[in-house]
């Protein structure tokens, strides 16, 4: 495992004396769930932890009680405490977000937030832009209809 100087955040990550934790380093994985995962540079379709760590790496989709990332690219972020330095994210719902040093999302819905994202869409954007692609959808498949 890296050692602390060189990434902040490895004490998070799960240790293999956990009973239900999976820490992987390189390499991909469709799916993964556990109660403590610890992503290092790899891959993740879906993971589902209450805790997950990430450290340069990409997922698709991630739930998570508390999450921290550093150094991600990531489609959906569903987290009850999420804490990011340096990812992009598409979605991010969270409850707390807390961004040390940079993070970008096209997406979020947080009741909190603390430090720097840039954002697309806040919940109101989102909602806005929902309503019109759900109308838009909704013209389209009624001319083909017709």
């Amino acid at each position: 495992m890296p050692d602390e100087a060189t990434h902040p955040h490895s004490h998070d990550a799960p240790s293999p004396d956990d009973d239900d934790a999976m820490s992987m380093s390189g390499g991909a994985i469709g799916a993964a769930s556990a109660e403590a995962i610890g992503v290092s540079m790899g891959a993740v379709g879906v993971a589902r932890a209450t805790s997950l760590t990430v450290d340069s790496a990409v997922l698709g989709v991630m739930a998570a009680g508390e999450a921290t990332v550093d150094t991600a690219v990531i489609g959906t972020v569903l987290a009850r405490d999420v804490r990011l330095e340096r990812t992009l994210a598409q979605t991010i719902v969270t409850q707390r977000l807390t961004v040390d040093g940079s993070a970008m999302s096209v997406f979020l819905v947080a009741q909190r937030i603390e430090g720097n994202v840039r954002t697309l869409f806040d919940w109101r954007g989102g909602l806005a832009f929902g309503l019109a692609f759900g109308l838009a959808l909704g013209v389209i498949r009624a001319a083909r209809r017709a």
